[in-house]
C-alpha cells in the first residue's frame, strides 16, 4: 500500500454541471487550469451527486451517506448530528481540517430567526457571523473565512465596504450588483474581479497555504457559478453567445408541461431574474436569452478556473504540490434551460451529474495521469477516497466506495450499474395548497434508463438509448413493466 499523502485540498464549486469542462470539448467552455490538472490526474466523467440543492448534497459529501441516512432534505433543514464526518475523521488521522466558505449543513442549534431574511438585513459584524455560523457547518472544521448566505455574507460585505465598493443592498443578490441593464451580453458586476467573492475566498486559501506548515485537509468552497449570473469584467465578455450550444429540449414548453405535473410547476411557473438580470418567465425566454445566460454561466466558470490556477501555483511555490491530493468537484449542476428547466431542481443529468477530478501526487497514480473514467461514481465516494489516502478510518455508515484503486489503475471489480439520487422540490410545488406537504422524488439512473419516483405523483421512465432527449414517458408502457418494477425497487 502506498504511503499516505500529507495534504488534501478539496475544492468545491457550487452549481457546476458535469459537461461544462473544456477537456470535454463543450463549446464556449474555457477551463485551461482545470484541463491542465486533469492531465495530471483522473477525471471521472460519469460522476453524480446524491442530492440537491447545496445543503443535502454537501452533507452527503461530508458524511459519505445518502439523504435517507443523514436526513437533511433542504438547505435550512437539520440532518443527523451523530454521523461521523470527513473533518472529524481527518483530524483523527492527523490532518488539520480547515474550512473556507460554507457547507450549508445546519445543526439543531441553528435558529433561522437569526438569518438575514428574518431580521431584514445581514448580521451586523464578522465576529458575530463566525460565532453564529458555528451552527451552520461541521464544527470539526476550523473556520478560516465565513461565507454564509443565511447571515447575509457579512464578512464579505465588510470587505466590499473597506474598498468603497459597498455595502450593497441588504438582500441576497446585493453582493452582485450589475453595472447596468443587460444587452446582448449580461451586464457585468460593479465589483471588480480582484474583489469578487471568488477572488476573496481564494485569497484566504493562498494566505493559509503560505502560513500553515502542518498537514492539512483544506476545504475551499466557491459559490460560483451559482446564480445570479453577474460575472465581473472581463469574464462577462469572455464567451460569445453565438459560440455556445442552445438548450436541449425536443418538446415545446406546453408539451413538456403536459408531460408531468413536475414540469408544470418547475418550468411553467418559473421566473428567471437571477439568470437574465431582469424578470422573465420561462414562456418568454428567447434563444438569444438562452445563449447569453449560458455565456454568462461559462464566464463564471472561467473565473473559478482562473482562481484554481492561482491555488495550484501556490501549491507549487510552497513546495506542497508533490504532497497534496487535489480534488475538484461540485455539489450539484444546473439545467441551463434543458427541457425548459433552469437551476438545480430537477431529476436530469444537468442537475445531478457533476465534475470530479482527482490528482493523487503519489507514484502509484503515475500510470493513470490524464485518464478519463466513465463508470458510475458519486460524491459519497469522495470521503472514503480521502480517508484511505491519508491513512484514516472509513466510518461504517459510509455508503460510498474508495476510488483509490481506479486512480492507481486497478481493475474495477465493484463497478455499480446505477446511481440513486433524491431531492425535495417543495418550493417549486403547488402554491395553492397549504396542506400539500413535502414534494420529493427519488431517481435511479442506469446506462440505459432513468426512473423517477415522485411518491404521490405519477412516476417518469425514459429509455435513454432510444430516446436521449427523454421525449416519451414510458412509465405506463406494458413493454417496460418489468424494467419499471426493477428500477422502482432500487428507490426503496
Amino acid at each position: 500500500m502506498a504511503d499516505p499523502v500529507r495534504d488534501v485540498l478539496l475544492l468545491v464549486a457550487d452549481q457546476w454541471r458535469g459537461d461544462a469542462l473544456g477537456l470535454l470539448g463543450t463549446p464556449g467552455v474555457h477551463t485551461p487550469n482545470l484541463d491542465a490538472l486533469a492531465a495530471e490526474g483522473v477525471t471521472f466523467t460519469n460522476h453524480w451527486c446524491q442530492a440537491s440543492p447545496c445543503g443535502p448534497s454537501r452533507r452527503s459529501l461530508l458524511t459519505g451517506t445518502e439523504v435517507r441516512v443523514h436526513g437533511q432534505w433542504t438547505n435550512d433543514g437539520v440532518g443527523r448530528g451523530d454521523l461521523p464526518t470527513l473533518a472529524a475523521a481527518a483530524r483523527a488521522a492527523g490532518r488539520r481540517p480547515m474550512l473556507i466558505g460554507y457547507t450549508d449543513t445546519p445543526s439543531p442549534d441553528w435558529d433561522p430567526a437569526l438569518g438575514w431574511a428574518a431580521t431584514g438585513g445581514p448580521t451586523e459584524d464578522a465576529a458575530t457571523e463566525s460565532a453564529v455560523g458555528r451552527s451552520l457547518y461541521d464544527p470539526a472544521f476550523e473556520l478560516v473565512r465565513p461565507f454564509f448566505w443565511q447571515l447575509g455574507f457579512t464578512a464579505y460585505r465588510s470587505h466590499l465596504a473597506e474598498h468603497e465598493l459597498g455595502p450593497p443592498l441588504d438582500d441576497l443578490m446585493g453582493i452582485y450588483p450589475p453595472a447596468g441593464p443587460p444587452g446582448r451580453l449580461l451586464a457585468p458586476s460593479r465589483v471588480p474581479a480582484e474583489h469578487s467573492d471568488t477572488a476573496w475566498l481564494t485569497d484566504a486559501a493562498l494566505d493559509l497555504l503560505d502560513t500553515v506548515d502542518e498537514p492539512l485537509l483544506l476545504h475551499l468552497n466557491w459559490l460560483r457559478p451559482h446564480p445570479p449570473l453577474i460575472p465581473p469584467t472581463p469574464y462577462d465578455r469572455l464567451v460569445d453567445p453565438d459560440d455556445v450550444e442552445p438548450p436541449r429540449r425536443g418538446l415545446s414548453l406546453a408539451e413538456r408541461c403536459d408531460q408531468h405535473p413536475f414540469f408544470a410547476t418547475a418550468a411553467g411557473r418559473r421566473q428567471l431574474q437571477e439568470y437574465l438580470q431582469e424578470r422573465r418567465s420561462v414562456a418568454d425566454v428567447t434563444e438569444a436569452d438562452d445563449r447569453r445566460l449560458r455565456a454568462g454561466y461559462y464566464g463564471l466558470l472561467a473565473e473559478v478556473d482562473h482562481h484554481l490556477g492561482r491555488v495550484i501555483d501556490r501549491l507549487r511555490s510552497t513546495g506542497r504540490w508533490e504532497t497534496t491530493m487535489v480534488i475538484v468537484l461540485s455539489d450539484h449542476g444546473d439545467a441551463l434551460g434543458d427541457r425548459w428547466l433552469y437551476g438545480r431542481r430537477g431529476p436530469f443529468d444537468g442537475h445531478f451529474r457533476v465534475p470530479c477530478l482527482i490528482r493523487d501526487p503519489r507514484p502509484t497514480a503515475a500510470g493513470t495521469r490524464g485518464t478519463l473514467i466513465d463508470g458510475f461514481t458519486t460524491n459519497a465516494d469522495v470521503l472514503p477516497t480521502i480517508l484511505e489516502a491519508i491513512g484514516g478510518v472509513v466510518p461504517p455508515e459510509v455508503s460510498g466506495r474508495s476510488l483509490s484503486g481506479l486512480i492507481e489503475g486497478q481493475p474495477d471489480t465493484d463497478e455499480p450499474d446505477h446511481v440513486r439520487y433524491e431531492m425535495d422540490w417543495s418550493d417549486h410545488g403547488p402554491r395553492d395548497d397549504a396542506n400539500a406537504g413535502a414534494l420529493r422524488f427519488v431517481a435511479v439512473r442506469t446506462e440505459r434508463y432513468r426512473y423517477v419516483d415522485f411518491g404521490t405523483l405519477p412516476p417518469l421512465l425514459f429509455d435513454l438509448q432510444e430516446d436521449p432527449l427523454e421525449l416519451v414517458d414510458r412509465a405506463v408502457d406494458p413493454a417496460l413493466r418489468e424494467v419499471r418494477n426493477d428500477l422502482h425497487a432500487l428507490t426503496r
